[in-house]
């Protein structure tokens, strides 16, 4: 059985669809095990996205920042991560991501807006863990639509993850949203 997740645990997209005046699409929150494949190969393990995506697809990853805010120390930005030669879109979500962990070099990379947080992260050597705090299912509304170029209302795959040093603050917390399966 499986149940909603709640707004506050969806808060990195759901800050963007407010500030927009838009309607979250209804979300169920699934186990891991129900997660297909290769959504469930994409989305069920404990290190970073970029990596993860750039592996399986076997080209770099770029980002694509669709919308970004600041709030005191917390920058939060609603992205598109693509490869980098294809520019097929690999993943969409939302991502708040806290401003005072990083050192001012990775802060600055972080605001650039050009390379994924897991990515700058791992290249600047920042070690740091990742944990899946949930698995969903979300139907297609039209930014989600707009934003990975899909045709059609497909049911699409996604995690919230959070980034953390052990013993430290977090990181991040992120809401990450795969297009579906492509042949």
């Amino acid at each position: 059985m499986t149940s909603s997740l709640s707004d506050d645990t969806l808060n990195p997209l759901l800050r963007f669809y407010q500030t927009r005046g838009i309607e979250l699409p209804r979300v169920r929150s699934l186990t891991g095990d129900e997660l297909p494949e290769p959504a469930h190969h994409l989305l069920r393990h404990d290190s970073d996205m970029t990596s993860k995506l750039e592996a399986f697809h076997g080209e770099e990853i770029s980002l694509n920042v669709l919308h970004e805010l600041r709030s005191g120390t917390w920058y939060y930005r609603e992205v598109v991560l693509r490869g980098k030669h294809s520019e097929i879109p690999f993943e969409y979500g939302a991502i708040e991501i806290s401003l005072t962990n990083f050192p001012d070099d990775v802060r600055k990379g972080i605001l650039q807006g050009v390379r994924p947080l897991g990515g700058i992260l791992v290249e600047a050597g920042v070690a740091f863990n990742c944990q899946p705090t949930g698995y969903f299912a979300i139907d297609v509304n039209e930014s989600i639509k707009n934003a990975l170029e899909l045709i059609g209302s497909p049911r699409l795959y996604g995690r919230v993850n959070r980034l953390f040093v052990p013993g430290r603050e977090d990181l991040a917390h992120g809401v990450e949203i795969l297009p579906p399966a492509q042949d």
